[in-house]
């Protein structure tokens, strides 16, 4: 995963102190990942960015990445009482929303798991996973962004499980 971003940035400009200050935030984060003494690396840390009422089905895909040995980091699902309209939920739901930002950096890899119809906060971080170089795995109705470099489509989840499984 490259952290830089791949277009240029004015010095002083908002944009560049928010890439810097992503950039920070996830080279903080990078020595509490484990290493596992069986192989001598970490396993992959996968961010799933999906609609927010596919919460259950990202836990059931979490569990699925678990038994593979990779690390699901997209803890939103994992919050079942978090309200899907951050303005109306509680500070400890805002910064579960918050936090999203610091998983997705601190990640090796995006699967994107689309509805038709839904998901506008998962554009947002799969915008941003693109702007760092992160690989992402797609699923569902394409949308022109899909044809981007770093991006690879699928069928659907079982067939990109299976590719997971493949090259783990």
């Amino acid at each position: 995963m490259s952290a830089l971003p791949k277009f240029p940035l004015r010095p002083g400009g908002d944009r560049a102190r928010q890439v810097i200050e992503d950039y920070d935030r996830m080279r903080a984060r990078i020595p509490q990942l484990q290493i596992d003494p069986a192989i001598g690396w970490t396993w992959p840390r996968v961010y799933v960015a999906a609609p927010f009422e596919e919460a259950s089905t990202v836990r059931t895909i979490h569990r699925m990445l678990a038994n593979m040995r990779y690390v699901p980091t997209s803890a939103w699902a994992e919050n079942d009482g978090l309200s899907a309209n951050v303005l109306e939920s509680t500070e400890a739901n805002r910064q579960i929303h918050r936090s999203n930002i610091d998983a997705l950096l601190s990640s090796d890899l995006m699967i994107v798991k689309r509805v038709k119809g839904s998901g506008g906060e998962m554009f947002v971080e799969f915008e941003r996973a693109l702007q760092y170089g992160m690989t992402i795995l797609w699923t569902g109705p394409p949308i022109l962004s899909t044809y981007r470099d770093g991006v690879t489509t699928f069928p659907d989840m079982a067939k990109l499980m299976a590719w997971l499984e493949q090259v783990r």
